[in-house]
């Protein structure tokens, strides 16, 4: 038998007789997650491989308690910030397929992480108003507007996760009122018929999201 079975097998009875405890579990899987590049089935089909899916019942019933665990470990951080959030299961889908919220281990790195998500979209939104701008000349003035909205957003957004440990009421604020700026942003295009308009009002849409999900985060850390 060959030292790669022989370890296999050390580590598939390891996993049968240990008493594991969840904080130990949680920061394995974890582990797995990250060096599976964000993807929890990569994460799952290695655990499978390893247990001895197809051979052993019981590896097969740890790979199901691993997988369920997993999802349990990759939410706790998240949770309370959607336990705020309006659209809760937008929410939920959103951070766990963001590996920089689903990895991270406190309240406060997921509240981070939203944060950035958030400015991340709001800096698509501006680059699209950007281009539209420059490719629909009768439409220039407003939607450079809109990109300014965005702009606006961006820096709110950057103030809100610079202020978010020292002082979440000022997290919160700042968070909070990026919901001006969309609302130029929809009086801007509102009435446009043209589909770069649509496109733009359709994105802000979703930005609300995104800063609903921000503010979310600075109420999880007292905001």
């Amino acid at each position: 038998m060959g030292k790669t079975t022989k370890d296999n097998l050390k580590l598939k009875k390891d996993f049968l007789t240990c008493q594991h405890s969840y904080q130990d579990i949680k920061i394995q899987l974890q582990g797995c997650y990250r060096g599976s590049q964000g993807s929890p089935r990569r994460c799952s089909i290695f655990l499978q491989d390893l247990l001895g899916r197809d051979n052993n019942r019981e590896g097969y019933n740890i790979v199901v308690l691993l997988q369920f665990l997993f999802v349990s470990a990759s939410t706790k951080s998240i949770d309370p910030i959607c336990h705020y959030v309006t659209y809760t299961a937008f929410c939920v889908k959103t951070l766990s397929a963001y590996p920089p919220a689903v990895s991270a281990t406190t309240t406060f790195q997921a509240a981070q992480a939203a944060l950035s998500l958030s400015k991340s979209y709001a800096e698509k939104s501006a680059g699209f108003a950007a281009k539209a701008a420059k490719e629909n000349p009768n439409l220039k003035k407003q939607f450079a507007g809109c990109q300014d909205a965005f702009v606006t957003i961006i820096e709110n957004l950057k103030n809100a996760s610079r202020d978010l440990k020292e002082s979440p009421d000022a997290s919160n604020y700042e968070a909070n009122i990026c919901t001006d700026s969309t609302a130029i942003v929809k009086d801007l295009v509102r009435k446009n018929g043209d589909m770069a308009s649509r496109t733009i009002l359709n994105m802000t849409l979703m930005m609300e999201k995104f800063i609903d999900i921000a503010v979310g985060a600075t109420m999880a850390l007292g905001g």
